[in-house]
């Protein structure tokens, strides 16, 4: 084998007075508003973090929705069954008061009024529960019309 001679290693190119001054004045900028620096990246960093987290108006408007029918549901039957509790005991009462006085025609008033309010109810949770079922509360993403 040849001994290959070994070259010197090349000599650094001679770095001008401008660059040295450009680095430093870029290094030195970076050390005096580094703290700047990082108050906005994190001012960006945590405003987004609460645009992820936060809901967004679709899904605000969905809870409010899935709440209200939820609510309506849940309240309606009840007061339908306390309307129904009335009018039997204004039907208790009405056996005890004779057919011809003031008082039973006020009675039976009563009940039909309580029968009307019984039915609107049962016909305004039947509404809400058809609506509920049929998916009311989602909400369509609207979709990019083609143009053509």
């Amino acid at each position: 084998m040849v001994a290959q001679r070994l070259k010197p290693p090349a000599e650094p190119e001679a770095v001008t007075e401008n660059q040295v001054s450009g680095s430093l004045k870029l290094v030195k900028l970076l050390t005096d508003s580094w703290q700047v620096i990082a108050a906005i990246v994190g001012i960006c960093t945590v405003t987004l973090g609460a645009i992820a987290y936060f809901a967004t108006r679709d899904q605000l408007t969905k809870t409010q929705c899935l709440l209200t029918y939820n609510i309506l549901l849940n309240t309606l039957p009840s007061q339908v069954d306390q309307l129904t509790i009335k009018i039997k005991f204004d039907e208790l009462d009405l056996a005890h008061l004779p057919k011809d006085s003031v008082a039973r025609a006020n009675i039976m008033n009563e009940i039909e009024e309580y029968k009307s309010q019984k039915k609107t109810l049962s016909d305004q949770y039947r509404d809400s529960l058809t609506k509920f079922q049929s998916g009311v509360c989602e909400i369509e993403k609207s979709k990019p019309e083609n143009k053509q």
